[in-house]
């Protein structure tokens, strides 16, 4: 292997062997096999939601400033919410499915004023208004089925809100909630998280979401009624025209991205992204290297080895992996021979960073957004033949963004990793 033809400089970012980048403006690396069974929805350069066909790879980009976050990586997800899409919504119609509740007060009325798709996300325009009786709540209830649940359990409720008309003068506040229920359909109690009063302005950028942890007890065994409530103070008149878009509850620690529905729960499936045969083996080295890796990841950590890559044999055996610590929310880089852990290195990261990780038989060394380099002098090298961005099974997505990964055939010296990792 002509290692020298991949010169590092003291100082130099140089080029790897291999090196993908998801800036928006590379094309796509050939040798990335992608797959996703199914359609997915992602933000273009112009911040409008647009779907992305089966096996299409979604370059996403931040909805306020623009700016693209890279390949989106997400695991397979299901919005329980079975019409998200308004479907049926007509002036004085709420969308198919969809419930008002009003406790409390009885002289506050809640209508339905409009519905259409802003920057490529459906929804309806609700207006509440009236001088409250008493105090209270009015809730929507964009879902009233009851799904499958299990104590402990995190789910998450993501809502696009914003202000159509009005004022939320006088509004005490604004909840987003489910209520968790028995098997046997027995209501036990609400789960509210409180959240931001909506201000006016476009939906793109406004997508509020709240996590939901069950504790309700052994007999939880289901959630239904996600809602938003509306907190109402007696005697305060309010008058506020709410526009919610695309709202999404499903099984999950965070929100994934939009999965729109119009009649039925959706599954939108995993991406998988995977180096395999002569397009690995042809810029990888067995014996020593570095990967330089620029990420996102959304999910702040529950159980579950989520990858931000690998390389592996086609199992979990014989790996070298840079992987989400279960249940900690911590990466680390981990090196695997024959189902025995061989090194470890730790970092402690949820937002964009970027990690410069090299492997040599009793030489491993990790560093983290230009930070000291953490060493592991003992172990071998695991014989690999891909490079997963997920796990060996297909599984293990990062839910998240890589922006660039680069290969250097070599172990770089611990020097250069800092200089490669630094932001």
């Amino acid at each position: 292997m002509r290692q020298a033809r991949y010169p590092i400089a003291r100082g130099s970012r140089g080029r790897g062997s291999f090196d993908a980048v998801f800036d928006g403006v590379a094309p796509w690396d050939s040798r990335i096999a992608f797959a996703r069974n199914g359609p997915g929805f992602y933000t273009n350069s112009v911040g409008i939601l647009v779907p992305a066909a089966a096996n299409e790879p979604r370059i996403n980009y931040h909805p306020i400033t623009r700016a693209c976050r890279g390949l989106l990586i997400e695991e397979q997800r299901t919005n329980v919410i079975r019409n998200n899409s308004m479907a049926g919504a007509g002036v004085g119609v709420l969308p198919t499915n969809w419930a008002a509740v009003q406790y409390g007060s009885t002289t506050v009325t809640l209508s339905v004023v409009g519905s259409g798709t802003e920057t490529g996300i459906p929804y309806v325009d609700i207006l509440v208004s009236g001088t409250p009786n008493a105090s209270g709540d009015f809730l929507i209830l964009p879902e009233t089925n009851l799904s499958s649940a299990s104590n402990g359990q995190l789910w998450a409720f993501a809502n696009y809100i914003s202000l159509a008309a009005g004022s939320t003068n006088n509004i005490a506040s604004i909840r987003f909630g489910v209520a968790e229920v028995t098997a046997g359909a027995a209501f036990i109690r609400n789960n509210e998280v409180a959240v931001s009063l909506p201000t006016s302005g476009s939906l793109c950028g406004k997508r509020v979401t709240t996590t939901h942890t069950l504790i309700g007890g052994a007999t939880v065994g289901n959630v239904g009624s996600q809602y938003i409530a509306v907190k109402l103070s007696a005697g305060l008149a309010i008058n506020a025209t709410l526009r919610i878009g695309a709202p999404q509850f499903e099984l999950g620690d965070a929100s994934s991205s939009v999965i729109l529905t119009t009649s039925a729960q959706v599954t939108r499936a995993a991406d998988i992204p995977v180096v395999s045969g002569v397009n690995f083996l042809s810029w990888y080295n067995p014996l020593e290297g570095a990967f330089v890796v620029e990420f996102d990841a959304a999910s702040p950590g529950s159980a579950g080895y989520n990858r931000v890559f690998d390389v592996n044999d086609g199992g979990v055996s014989n790996l070298l992996a840079l992987l989400k610590q279960n249940g900690s929310g911590a990466y680390y880089f981990g090196v695997t021979v024959g189902g025995v852990s061989q090194a470890t290195a730790a970092i402690a990261a949820n937002t964009a960073t970027k990690v410069a990780l090299a492997y040599k038989a009793n030489d491993f060394a990790l560093s983290h957004n230009g930070g000291a380099v953490v060493t592991d002098t003992s172990g071998t090298v695991p014989t690999v033949n891909r490079l997963s961005l997920c796990d060996a099974g297909g599984g293990g997505q990062l839910n998240g963004h890589i922006k660039r990964l680069t290969y250097y055939p070599k172990r770089l010296t611990n020097t250069q990793l800092q200089e490669l990792s630094a932001p």
